[in-house]
């Protein structure tokens, strides 16, 4: 029933289980964003096994190229047939998952209930609002999406992260933002025009968009904008599209199966795309876009940009009005400062950082390791500056803080003031610990010499430092700020001092994964699953 890809293994940093499928009729969306995430769970050290069915095999080479494991799956109608199924394959091979993630619209409570089993962290992505889920946390990045519409779906304390900020983009398009933004404030013609109908374009809406634009009056004397036609891997209309374009009275160039669709947007003027998830690539660009609705998952996105002014919804592919679009591709071709103006309502919707959020979130949530109870909602790190200064003194010198310090006797203010100007200064990890944007604690590292634990190369580690404001103790900041630092520094030892008598802080690093030395000190290897820890199956 089940055959697993090579190199199915559990990974050092701990192991992922994503369920998502994709096909010409489905599209690509739910498995491209599952693979943005797998790749950015990568550099945690997380393992990424596919859990699929019939993935096209363009799709499948990509999981391959980027290290992750595939588990090829049968036709099973039955969620908890096809979920025991899984479980089965994962115990044959020795594995067990610390997170599992769900982007299917036909898995519900059932499935993931029985992945519940694992004790792994669960992970359900959505943009229906229609099904109950049993999970952890709920990501729906549709613009407008608010937790009331997942209230009643999901069991108490589940987190949502809602709208586009959370949106799975590729990193290279946080990477090309910058470049593309200052190109659309220059307020150029449009020389160039992108037509990208998603992953697969199951009806050639490719082929209607040609003809319809064929023949058509562009603004100025030069003859109009090149034209670049995308199909993704899985479609199936290349051979009719390429046809096509042999024969326009225009310019046209077929892409097929585009790696770098950031820098090819990134040189775009004008679209004409899917309301689906690349809907949120062209926002991070703040490329003006006319969109259309391939399916029903899809008319919300589309309203939502278009009531925003980031877009102009065209309704449905099917209905498409071949003269309305012509009318408004020559009306944004002629009006350069409505194109900006969608350029700038499409930029402030998604920044391209939304990766690294969900990656953060779930490092954050509560029922991870280090947790300390409550239900923290959205915790960050920032690097500390001049202004925390202040604020750091106070939290320095609260009695609940000297409590269990290595030297119980408040700072002086000018002893403050220098060290923490010597520390900007060296530029050493030092960061502010946030919760909902507000600053709620502090914590850094210091080089340290490491006699009693196995340090670097030069036998050299890390020394964790974390304090929480006082008025906000146990609410589970302190254990999701030292899975945050893990993340972002995953190369070091890093090692804790706590005192002897400082039970609560000894619990705080032993469930971060962090290891007793002796009395009073932790460990913290590299490769430190950033999930569960200890891992069920290293309790026996």
């Amino acid at each position: 029933m089940l055959s697993a890809g090579q190199g199915v293994e559990q990974g050092a940093g701990g192991l992922a289980l994503l369920r998502a499928d994709a096909s010409a009729q489905l599209g690509l969306g739910h498995v491209m964003r599952c693979l943005t995430l797998a790749d950015a769970l990568a550099g945690q050290g997380v393992r990424a096994v596919f859990c699929s069915r019939d993935l096209p095999p363009p799709l499948a080479g990509r999981l391959a190229a980027g290290g992750h494991g595939l588990i090829a799956l049968s036709a099973c109608a039955d969620q908890q047939e096809e979920a025991e199924e899984i479980l089965d394959h994962l115990a044959d091979a020795g594995l067990c998952p610390d997170l599992v993630v769900c982007d299917h619209y036909q898995r519900d409570a059932r499935w993931q209930g029985v992945m519940r089993r694992t004790g792994a962290l669960v992970l359900a992505i959505d943009d229906l609002a229609d099904r109950p889920h049993d999970a952890d946390l709920l990501l729906d990045p549709t613009q407008g999406r608010r937790a009331a519409d997942y209230a009643p779906l999901l069991p108490e304390g589940a987190r949502c992260l809602l709208g586009p900020r959370y949106a799975l983009l590729r990193p290279e398009f946080a990477a090309a933002r910058p470049a593309a933004l200052a190109r659309r404030d220059a307020a150029g013609p449009v020389r160039r025009l992108l037509i990208s109908l998603g992953g697969s374009d199951g009806e050639n809406v490719t082929g209607q968009l040609l003809a319809a634009m064929d023949g058509m009056a562009w603004p100025g004397a030069d003859g109009g904008p090149e034209v670049d036609v995308v199909l993704g891997p899985a479609a199936p209309w290349r051979d009719s599209v390429a046809r096509q374009i042999a024969g326009l009275g225009f310019s046209a160039r077929l892409h097929h199966d585009v790696r770098d669709m950031a820098d090819l947007m990134s040189r775009s003027d004008l679209a004409i795309g899917a309301a689906g998830s690349t809907a949120w690539e062209r926002c991070c660009l703040g490329l003006p876009t006319l969109m259309l609705v391939l399916a029903d998952n899809q008319a919300g996105i589309a309203r939502a940009l278009g009531g925003a002014g980031a877009a102009v919804d065209l309704g449905r592919a099917e209905a498409l009005d071949a003269e309305l679009l012509r009318r408004e591709l020559a009306g944004l071709g002629a009006d350069a400062p409505r194109r900006l103006a969608m350029s700038q309502a499409a930029r402030a919707i998604c920044d391209g950082a939304g990766a690294v959020r969900v990656v953060e979130a779930l490092l954050a949530f509560p029922g991870g390791a280090g947790a300390e109870g409550g239900a923290p909602s959205d915790i960050g790190l920032r690097p500390a500056g001049p202004g925390d200064k202040e604020r750091l003194f106070a939290w320095q010198c609260d009695p609940v803080t000297r409590r269990h310090a290595r030297n119980p006797r408040p700072p002086a203010w000018d002893e403050h003031s220098a060290w923490f100007d010597r520390r900007l200064e060296r530029g050493a990890p030092f960061y502010i610990i946030e919760q909902d944007g507000m600053a709620a604690g502090m914590v850094r590292l210091d080089p340290v010499p490491d006699p009693v634990g196995a340090g670097d190369a030069t036998g050299a580690a890390q020394e964790v430092s974390i304090l929480i404001a006082p008025d906000l103790h146990g609410r589970g900041l302190a254990g999701a700020a030292l899975r945050l630092l893990r993340a972002r520094h995953p190369a070091p030892v890093i090692r804790a001092h706590v005192a002897a008598g400082n039970r609560a802080s000894q619990k705080l690093f032993e469930a971060a994964g962090y290891r007793r030395i002796d009395a009073t000190n932790f460990q913290s290897l590299p490769g430190t699953s950033p999930f569960r820890q200890p891992h069920p199956k290293d309790q026996n």
